[in-house]
């Protein structure tokens, strides 16, 4: 009888650990999620969100994502695999995952008309440019300890955009035609860092080479160093929403009915890069990377059989 049960408990110890073992193999087989380069923009006319490839192929409207009246801003957490946006009508602040699926309300109460959002990824922070209410607001990346007043001294805040190296924020105002920037936390405010502006719509930052490009929404990108030093400006691009495709070292811009590209000193300007548009906004660019882990079938199905294995065996008599 002994002898019977030391064999049975032999064997199930024997078929626990190797399924134990397969499991933690199984887990180190998990893929992190990578994704190829994607534009995605707001369609304030349509009332959507698309995406496509970076040579401007492969276009898709996100249709998990509902519930949107004017979008506006938008911007990309690689790192989460997460996009986020403004709704101008709705006054809210959402985010949903790379494929528009799991959306999610952030921010629903408080803000006038936001336009443009930045994000600190590192830093856990987003900051909202809080138009009709002539603030900036920041928030944690989940939608949490919103910061209503986070900075208030500017007049109808359009742009913006965050520099987590160098620890700083710009934010356009329109009604002054300037950009502005202050520290991560809301002090050293430098007002009027670039002015002259008819008005001015979005920002962004190309950190490595220490520039800023701006859209007018009149027709011209102005670029300088992060300082405001070196202007020079660039006709023809419209600017309205405005980031930057480093990988192929280019401007992406939207133009209402079209977004546009061109190279990073303005030449090379494709004016319908993608057209049939409605109202364009905002752009953001997503570069070729990896994303948050997610397990994919296959993955899944080793998983299931290495818990299927763990489970215990009832054997008769023992």
């Amino acid at each position: 009888m002994n002898r019977r049960i030391d064999s049975n408990y032999f064997k199930l110890s024997s078929k626990l650990f190797g399924s134990f073992l397969f499991f933690i193999i199984s887990l180190f087989l998990l893929p992190e999620t990578s994704h190829a380069s994607k534009i995605y923009w707001t369609d304030q006319g349509a009332g959507t969100i698309s995406r496509s490839d970076a040579d401007g192929t492969n276009i898709e409207v996100l249709t998990s994502i509902t519930g949107l009246v004017a979008p506006r801003g938008i911007a990309v957490d690689s790192t989460n695999s997460k996009i986020y946006w403004t709704d101008q009508s709705t006054n809210k602040v959402q985010r949903a995952n790379l494929d528009g699926t799991g959306q999610e309300d952030l921010i629903t109460a408080g803000l006038n008309t936001p336009g443009y959002i930045g994000l600190d990824v590192t830093g856990g922070k987003l900051y909202v440019a809080d138009f009709l209410n002539d603030r900036v607001v920041k928030a944690n990346l989940d939608g949490t300890g919103v910061e209503l007043n986070f900075i208030t001294a500017v007049f109808r805040p359009l742009g913006i955009a965050v520099d987590a190296t160098g620890g700083k924020v710009y934010y356009s105002d329109v009604n002054n035609g300037t950009v502005n920037r202050a520290n991560l936390d809301g002090t050293g405010i430098e007002n009027n860092l670039l002015t002259g502006f008819p008005a001015v719509n979005d920002i962004a930052l190309d950190i490595a080479a220490g520039k800023m490009y701006v859209g007018d929404g009149f027709g011209g990108i102005t670029k300088a160093n992060l300082d405001g030093t070196g202007i020079e400006t660039f006709a023809g691009s419209f600017g309205e929403g405005i980031t930057l495709d480093l990988e192929s070292n280019k401007i992406l811009s939207t133009a209402a009915f079209n977004l546009q590209r061109s190279n990073l000193d303005g030449t090379g300007l494709e004016a319908t890069f993608i057209s049939g548009l409605t109202n364009a906004r905002g752009i953001a660019f997503l570069a070729e990377g990896a994303g948050a882990p997610v397990p994919e079938p296959t993955s899944l199905l080793l998983l299931a059989s290495a818990l299927f294995g763990l489970t215990p065996f009832r054997k008769k008599g023992f």
